[in-house]
């Protein structure tokens, strides 16, 4: 599922959180919520524990880069930090 944020995501730094409970799941991003998905008796809902996968690819061949710019390999090193809040 695709979600329009209202902003370039790719424009600076951003903060997301995504906040679950065994009754609901929300997602943050910068302090603001932009999806809250509420339990429903009798339909399928998220259960097991989240898991965070990252990775660092060149895509700008798929679709003449339309979705990703072009690759400048020239930025790397990249930098990633994830914080766990329990």
């Amino acid at each position: 599922m695709i979600h329009d944020l209202g902003f370039d995501c790719s424009d600076g730094f951003h903060e997301y959180a995504i906040k679950w409970d065994p009754n609901w799941i929300e997602w943050w991003i910068d302090g603001k919520m932009i999806k809250r998905v509420v339990m429903v008796e009798n339909e399928g809902f998220h259960e097991k524990p989240m898991f965070l996968y990252a990775s660092v690819w060149d895509a700008s061949y798929i679709d003449d880069a339309r979705w990703t710019g072009p690759y400048i390999g020239c930025n790397a090193p990249y930098v990633c930090e994830y914080t766990i809040h329990f």
